[in-house]
């Protein structure tokens, strides 16, 4: 079976759409894990208007958009530590602007 890109997290591979099937003759539903999209502004509340892949470009890192090999979406707790990673680099870039105490 072929893996689409945009099925699952593309750092942590969690699959968005989880199948539970029948249990005991009662039919279980469809669960969908919440992810948030890597090149565009997001309106989910613990992101908005963030753009994770600018994010990552900001602190060297650079995300290849390519949507036929990688995933376009990331599952929420990997957005989170990509957000809060640009904060704490923010952080540490403004303490060396000020104080010339870190060498980036």
């Amino acid at each position: 079976m072929e893996e689409i890109p945009n099925a699952s997290c593309r750092f942590c591979k969690v699959t968005f759409k989880t199948e539970f099937g029948k249990f005991g003759g009662t039919e279980i539903k469809v669960c969908h894990s919440t992810s948030v999209n890597l090149s565009c502004a997001t309106k989910n509340k613990d992101f908005l208007g963030l753009i994770l892949s600018e994010v990552c470009r900001t602190v060297g890192l650079i995300i290849e958009r390519d949507d036929t090999k990688f995933s376009s979406r990331v599952y929420n707790p990997c957005a989170r530590k990509i957000k809060n990673l640009g904060q704490l680099y923010k952080f540490f870039n403004e303490a060396q602007s000020r104080e010339g105490i870190l060498t980036l």
